[in-house]
This record gives structure tokens, sequence and C-alpha cells, in this order.
């Protein structure tokens, strides 16, 4: 009888631990702007200049999974190499401390050492593995990895060709995103959009440019990378929200002093809270039925904006504080 017993509890303990490991898996929507991206599909940038894409690949990696009240948990030797013109899907593991997935950290590019380290010793399949073109992305040493490289035409009738092909380790910039993880049983999916017609944000292409390096055009398209190209893309359809809201942040970036402006018709927007990137709450305005909000923020740093309809998120859109 006591086997019997011991035996249910460990059947019982061996149940609960199964039940309490959480895979979280990370969802990319490759866009551009309103529509899904396409290779040799033509959009245009800020400055009203045509282009298009025939490659697009850039790594991912340094992830952080924000989750539980503001913890965060390191994704350890995980390298996502992203293909533009296909899906992305990526299990980042199973965790038994996660419940529920608040946000992500990550870098574009690869760390120091292993972005100096010689491709040829990693197996093959492994994302920093040697790759046959155009999909290679080793440079010569010290310089180490592109980080992206995007390839396309420019200009009238697109007959400008472009290169950009950023790299470098003081370039390894990360980036945070606050947003609610989708659970579906035990697993989790972190969900972003990337508009890659960001990526070219106040970069002069019309004329073609051709960057292999880390201090011109290249660099301003990291940091589009790091400020502009990833936004939520949730279950709470936020971004959506913020449209029908005509939500209007500014400016931002920021010295301190920010406005906030929204459309108080359709929605009884009740609260206003300020999250830095660790997910902490740092402040909360009670709207009192006004939808203009003002407030100073001196810390400089990166925070997301969250209009709430009682408990209800609406928002959740990125604020710069320089």
């Amino acid at each position: 009888m006591k086997k019997v017993i011991l035996s249910l509890t460990l059947l019982i303990t061996l149940s609960l631990f199964a039940q309490a490991q959480t895979q979280v898996n990370f969802k990319v929507n490759h866009m551009l702007g309103a529509d899904a991206f396409a290779l040799n599909q033509t959009a245009q940038n800020n400055f009203n200049q045509d282009f298009n894409v025939s490659n697009l690949f850039y790594f991912i990696s340094g992830i952080t999974i924000i989750h539980d009240g503001g913890m965060q948990t390191p994704v350890a030797n995980k390298y996502i190499f992203v293909d533009a013109s296909a899906a992305l899907n990526e299990d980042l593991g199973t965790f038994s401390n996660i419940t529920s997935v608040e946000g992500i950290k990550f870098h574009i590019g690869v760390d120091s050492p292993n972005n100096n380290a010689d491709p040829s010793t990693f197996p093959a399949g492994h994302p920093l593995a040697d790759k046959a073109p155009p999909m290679n992305m080793n440079w010569s040493w010290p310089g180490g990895y592109r980080f992206i490289k995007i390839n396309g035409m420019a200009g009238a009738s697109l007959g400008q060709n472009y290169q950009l092909h950023p790299l470098w380790n003081r370039n390894y910039f990360e980036q945070t995103h606050m947003t609610t993880g989708f659970s579906n049983g035990g697993t989790v999916d972190i969900t972003l959009n990337a508009d890659y017609i960001q990526a070219l944000k106040d970069i002069n292409i019309g004329a073609g440019v051709i960057r292999h390096g880390a201090d011109m055009e290249d660099l301003d398209m990291l940091k589009n990378f790091r400020d502009f190209v990833f936004s939520p893309s949730t279950s709470l359809s936020t971004n959506d929200f913020s449209q029908a809201l005509n939500l209007n942040i500014y400016p931002n970036p920021s010295q301190g002093q920010i406005n906030i402006e929204f459309e108080n018709d359709k929605y009884d927007i009740t609260s206003a809270k300020v999250i830095n990137v660790a997910g902490q709450l740092v402040r909360v305005i009670a709207t009192k039925n006004s939808n203009k909000l003002s407030m100073d923020l001196q810390t400089s740093g990166i925070y997301f904006i969250q209009l709430f309809d009682g408990d209800k998120q609406l928002t959740n859109k990125k604020l710069i504080i320089q």
C-alpha cells in the first residue's frame, strides 16, 4: 500500500512539474507598411523615394524574456538568422519560471566574441555557420558578421542599386518591446511586427547608396532597426487601437516634457500608464475625461505609454527620453 501511495505521489508531482513548464515562441510578421513583406515589391521611404528589396537578412541574439511582474530571464546561446522572405516562428525554449509574458529584449547582430569567431567552426545548420550567397553574412575579422544585409533597387524607375550591410561590435544595440504574450495552453507566443520601410527612414537611397561598414548610412539603418522597425502585435491589437484613438505622443524622442493626445469618442480612456524597459510601472495618470495629457520624465531611456479603458489595455507605444 505504501508503494502505491508513493507511486501516486511521484506521479502527481511529475504531472504538476510538467504542467508548470511554459514553451515560449517568438514570431515576427514581416511587413512593408500595412502590407505583408514581399521581395521586389515597390514601397516608399519617408523621403518619398521608391525602393524594393531583393534580399533582406539579419541576426537576432542576446534575447531576454520579460515576464511575471518584471522578472527577466535570458535565453542562453540563442541565435536567430532571419530571412525576411520566410516566416519567423522561433522556439525560445521551455521555462519553469514563466507563466505570463510582458515583453522581450533582443539585439540585432552577433555578440562579441562570437561576432569575431570563425564561421567555419560552427556546425552546419547553426545560424552562425557559413552560408551560400546571397545568404552569406560573413565579413573579415575583426569586423565580424554583417548584422543586417539588405539589397535592392531605388530611385527613379528603380534604376539605382543600393546595399546596406552594417556591422561592428560597438553597434550591437539592445531594444525592448513590452507586449502581452498570447497564451495557448502551455505555449506563449510573443509576436512583433517588423515594418522594413522604417529600416530606410531618413536615409537618402534615391541616387543609390552602398555602405558596408559601421558609421554612415549603415549605422543609421541599425539605429532604425533599434528604434522604429519593430512594434508589438498582440492579442490586444494595440496598433489597431492606437490608430482608432488617433494617438499622438510628441515630441518623441523627447528631452523630458511630453504630450499625449487621443480621441476619446469610442473608448472610455480612464488612465495612462508609463512602463520602463524592465516592465516596471513608473507613473499612472488618471485622464479625468480629458483627451490631452502632459508629463515630465527626467530619466533618459525607453518607456512605453499604455492607455486603459478600465482594466483593458488599448495601446503600447514606445517613447524615447534622451
